[in-house]
């Protein structure tokens, strides 16, 4: 049972200089001796535990996808009283989630896509695998807030997407420039947006 215990420890490190190192210089950058010392652990450690390279991002990809499912899951803004009220408190998440250096909070999920879209199309599933889930997490609280607000027929799905795309946006452009600030701002950008859709007075209500 030590042995086990002590084996996923050392898959975990391994797993998490990964996503690290991917988060920080990419996935084309990154080279197995470089996780192995960020982790602390010896190359045939790391070949004990993964193929190579490329099976340690896939599989860092299910780790980041479980581990993010879980954080947003238990998250307090499920507690907010309306679905509009939950959405707007998921975005504030999102905005609190903008600290430390940039690499902490970029997504390694959308990163290994960019970086692996064409080249490995089965490893950027992964990560699209990760961003595709968080989006269908938020679709039931977004039906809800178009039918409180009279809305019929609405692209749930597609807004939920849609939230991706400005989530996965503004990390790149914290990325481009060293900082949260459009970041921030493009989040309060969404909370308007969602506010406008599904607030008092929505211009889309039949």
């Amino acid at each position: 049972m030590a042995r086990k215990g002590s084996g996923e420890k050392t898959r975990g490190k391994l797993l998490n200089a990964a996503i690290d190192l991917v988060r920080i210089e990419g996935y084309s950058a990154m080279r197995v001796e470089d996780v192995c010392a960020r982790a602390g652990v010896s190359k045939g450690a790391f070949f004990h535990h993964f193929l190579g390279k490329e099976d340690l991002a896939a599989q860092a990809a299910d780790r980041w996808r479980v581990n993010a499912n879980a954080l947003f899951a238990g998250a307090e803004f499920h507690e907010a009283e309306t679905p509009l009220g939950r959405l707007l408190a998921y975005v504030e998440m999102r905005k609190a989630l903008l600290s430390g250096e940039v690499y902490e909070y970029c997504c390694y999920a959308g990163t290994l896509v960019h970086d692996t879209y064409d080249s490995l199309p089965e490893l950027a599933a992964g990560g699209a695998q990760a961003i595709d889930e968080h989006a269908a997490s938020l679709e039931v609280d977004i039906a809800a807030a178009a039918d409180a607000a009279g809305l019929r027929d609405f692209d749930a799905r597609g807004l939920a997407r849609y939230t991706q795309v400005v989530v996965q946006g503004a990390l790149t452009l914290a990325k481009a420039e060293g900082g949260n600030a459009t970041a921030l701002k493009a989040f309060d950008h969404l909370k308007t947006y969602l506010e406008l859709l599904f607030g008092p007075g929505s211009r889309l209500a039949n």
